[in-house]
């Protein structure tokens, strides 16, 4: 049932039309109209006779798997143009056979051309029947084929070991980068070394310096000068993310260029993923479809990407693959996003020679990124714990509780005591020698012990070198000075930090569930049939229609087709009044009569024509033209210039032309 306001739209869409349009559907489904008349009774008795049960049940016995492609991508789209309609089906349909199909939904009444800043659009009527409605998908809009996988030897390239791998190496070499922007010899070596693949041993690549500009996009590196460093604080904050999060995030920022906000492409990666199910492939054409249909959704509009783009990069780091004609998902992707994350255990493999093998299941681990030196990545990614790694991991401030605590809880991973008692001893023998970068506060003895026993004071001192001796953080500066003033102590005025801007602090959104499909897609024997022949109610229209008396045979041709075309459905519709009798066909000898019907028909989608030209010494040759333009017409001898169906250029002296006929093909 409609709505009052669903009603009010559909009455003025109807309005708006062009007044000649208007009588053709009044006409048409009516069964003809008297004068004068009233718009508004007219428009209210259509709107009762469609929505009467009968009415309905025929309207949607005529409705196509083509009806319903164009009506489900106008739907989804929301208010999508034409010319974005013959782009978005061109793999389907020609340009001619995408304009038929929108014009004899315009004329059915089931889509509008309506007005929008942006110019004219289409939109579902709003007294679009349920039956047809409830049909409506954008899983219609591709289509999915059962089928396994390609075998592959491959991995998905950007997965937790891997980051653990590539940050490692970034960790220790540091300078990596010449002031350029392109990369050193030395780092690519080294690369190509760790990851004998393609892409990493091809010398400086277009792949590698995309990955780099991906992490520094979501703020976990950073550079300067051909120098890359982490960004230790988002670090912590990503790694401290789950699994399935950790790489949606850096999925959904290879394929944007929103670099202030990576949450619309994790968004659309999950939606992806969650729109492609396992062991099913997906063509070319179909992939770039289902792309476009989320990105609308996401994006608002075209994604941010080139859609051969994105998907270029996703099959650049494995995560689609492609074989026979069709991409698939990588198998292992669905393991790697299973909601809830799995634990972690299982994944890393700490031996007691301190070699570290990782899985490609083991999430990023900022400790053990700063901690382990890479020496390959392969099906296990194989890392080595040294004193100088361990001296690195220490030297970004980083404690032994924090890196004993992730391999122990988080990976679950037992420590030998040999490995435990060895990474005290490093730890010790790192802390032999410090150097402080603090602030240095000397207190006389008389207010020494009121310091040492501040409980407030004692988490910002750093080191007591000597009695009456404090180090303090620079980094708290302000706190600190302000407890020393509640203790009676004046230090030198507050120099305060400026505030961190949000552009210095990468925030990670949390998945914390997973995101349901937008929508369905159809599996094979699952969609309801639609009919592939006529329902049976054509026949007894056609029946009616030649009992007709009084009717010219080219109305009764007209009559006909409209009952093909489904615009006539219903027996009280055909009637010898709903048709307005005019000049259809001139013959050749009337040469001012053929250009006032070409005139007549340039710029009318309503009407075609046929032109019969002679051929040959005895033949006449019937085209089906779109008149475009008439050109000398002043003249004797104007040239008519048109398309010939469906889609060959045309052109003819209109001298030329043996006869003339009118076709209407559409109400409007």
């Amino acid at each position: 049932m409609s709505s009052e306001r669903e009603r009010e739209e559909w009455n003025t869409l109807i309005r708006e039309l062009p007044e000649d349009v208007f009588m053709e559907i009044m006409n048409n489904y009516l069964g003809g109209v008297d004068t004068p008349y009233n718009k508004t009774d007219l428009l209210n008795t259509l709107a009762f006779r469609l929505s009467r049960p009968e009415y309905v049940l025929r309207q949607t016995s005529m409705t196509s798997r083509e009806d319903i492609l164009i009506l489900s991508a106008v739907d989804w789209f929301q208010c999508p143009d034409v010319l974005f309609l013959k782009d978005f089906f061109s793999s389907r349909f020609s340009p001619f056979e995408i304009q038929n199909l929108i014009t004899n939904l315009e004329e059915r009444l089931l889509i509008f051309n309506t007005k929008k800043s942006s110019g004219l659009c289409l939109s579902c009527s709003p007294l679009l029947p349920e039956e047809i409605k409830k049909d409506l998908n954008p899983g219609h809009l591709y289509e999915l084929h059962p089928s396994l996988p390609p075998e592959t030897g491959t991995l998905p390239l950007l997965n937790g070991s891997f980051l653990i791998c590539f940050l490692s190496l970034i960790h220790r070499e540091q300078q990596i980068g010449n002031n350029d922007g392109s990369l050193k010899k030395k780092f690519l070596q080294k690369l190509g070394q760790l990851y004998p693949i393609k892409i990493f041993t091809n010398g400086e690549s277009e792949e590698l310096h995309l990955l780099l500009n991906t992490l520094k996009s979501l703020k976990l590196l950073k550079e300067q000068g051909g120098s890359w460093s982490l960004r230790l604080e988002n670090l912590k904050r990503y790694s401290a993310l789950d699994r399935r999060t950790q790489l949606l995030t850096l999925w959904g920022q290879i394929i944007t260029t929103d670099r202030a906000n990576p949450d619309k492409g994790m968004d659309f990666t999950e939606s992806l993923l969650n729109q492609l199910p396992a062991n099913r492939g997906i063509e070319e054409d179909d992939l770039i479809s289902l792309i476009r249909i989320l990105g609308d959704s996401i994006y608002n509009g075209p994604p941010p990407l080139p859609v051969m783009t994105m998907i270029k990069r996703f099959e650049t780091f494995n995560l689609l693959l492609y074989r026979d004609g069709c991409y698939y998902l990588h198998p292992m992707l669905a393991r790697l996003t299973a909601f809830p994350a799995p634990q972690a255990a299982g994944s890393v493999f700490f031996h007691a020679t301190f070699d570290v093998n990782l899985t490609p299941e083991a999430p990023f681990s900022l400790p053990m990124a700063l901690s382990l030196e890479a020496e390959r990545y392969d099906s296990f990614a194989q890392l080595k714990m040294t004193d100088r790694s361990f001296a690195s991991y220490l030297k970004t401030g980083m404690k032994l509780e924090e890196l004993e605590k992730e391999l122990t809880v988080r990976f679950s991973i037992p420590l030998s005591q040999n490995v435990h008692f060895s990474l005290q001893d490093w730890e010790k023998e790192y802390n032999s020698c410090l150097i402080w970068d603090a602030l240095v506060l000397e207190v006389d003895e008389s207010r020494r012990n009121v310091l040492e026993q501040s409980a407030a004071l004692k988490p910002y001192i750093l080191r007591y070198p000597a009695p009456g001796i404090f180090l303090l953080s620079r980094e708290n500066k302000a706190e600190w000075e302000d407890i020393l003033e509640n203790l009676g102590i004046r230090t030198v005025p507050h120099v305060r930090k400026a505030p961190e801007t949000s552009g210095n602090k990468a925030d990670f959104k949390i998945l914390d569930s997973v995101k349901e499909p937008m929508f369905h897609h159809n599996e094979p024997g699952e969609a309801e049939e639609l009919p592939q022949i006529a329902p049976d109610h054509m026949d007894l229209l056609i029946t009616k229609l030649e009992a007709l008396e009084g009717l010219p045979s080219e109305d009764k041709r007209e009559l006909g087709e409209r009952i093909r075309r489904g615009v006539i459905f219903m027996e009280e519709q055909l009637s010898t009044t709903m048709m307005k009798s005019g000049i259809r066909k001139v013959k050749g000898l009337d040469y001012q009569g053929k250009l006032r019907m070409i005139q007549s028909v340039i710029g009318n989608r309503a009407w075609q024509l046929d032109i019969n030209l002679p051929e040959g010494d005895f033949d006449i040759k019937t085209h089906r033209i779109v008149p475009l333009k008439l050109e000398n017409q002043k003249e004797a001898d104007a040239l008519l210039i048109g398309t010939e169906l469906p889609d060959k250029p045309f052109q003819c002296p209109v001298r030329k032309i043996s006869q003339i006929s009118k076709i209407r093909v559409s109400l409007f």
